[in-house]
């Protein structure tokens, strides 16, 4: 789930079989599905942030969901029911399961500028502040959570 704005919030529901993405209206409870080309939307708070896939699995960004290069070859768009990528400007970001940790790439380059070990592949990117969770004890079964500043150079 992904929200556009405060009042309208966006899903892919699979239908016969391909995901497609629906918006859902907070304020009159209708849905509006979208064109069938998209297979998931993650909305940002800044348009420039948008990160569409389409059914072919290629990547775009922006409002106008333009062409998208990402880093690696084969990013998967989900890890489990999470948005595995995450953009914020000139930045993105994507949990690599085999590693166990959160990479973070600059535009059109093909190494990682820093990684941060995580067993869990959830995470947020804001500019250059990052929000981690971490696997809790199973004694206090406790959600755990970490920050980090990204260096943006």
């Amino acid at each position: 789930m992904s929200f556009k704005s405060p009042k309208v919030l966006a899903f892919s529901v699979k239908l016969d079989a391909t995901w497609q993405v629906v918006e859902y209206h907070l304020e009159d409870n209708s849905m509006v599905r979208l064109p069938p080309k998209w297979k998931s939307i993650q909305y940002h708070a800044l348009a420039d942030n948008w990160l569409w896939v389409d059914q072919d699995d290629k990547w775009y960004s922006g409002g106008n969901a333009t062409p998208f290069t990402m880093p690696k070859e084969n990013v998967p768009a989900f890890y489990g029911r999470q948005f595995n990528v995450r953009k914020s400007g000139q930045h993105i970001a994507f949990y690599d399961r085999q590693q166990n940790q959160i990479q973070f790439y600059k535009n059109q380059s093909e190494k990682p500028f820093i990684t941060i070990q995580s067993q869990e592949g959830h995470f947020s990117l804001n500019g250059n502040i990052v929000l981690t969770s971490q696997k809790s004890s199973s004694a206090n079964s406790s959600d755990l959570y970490q920050t980090y500043r990204v260096p943006t150079q």
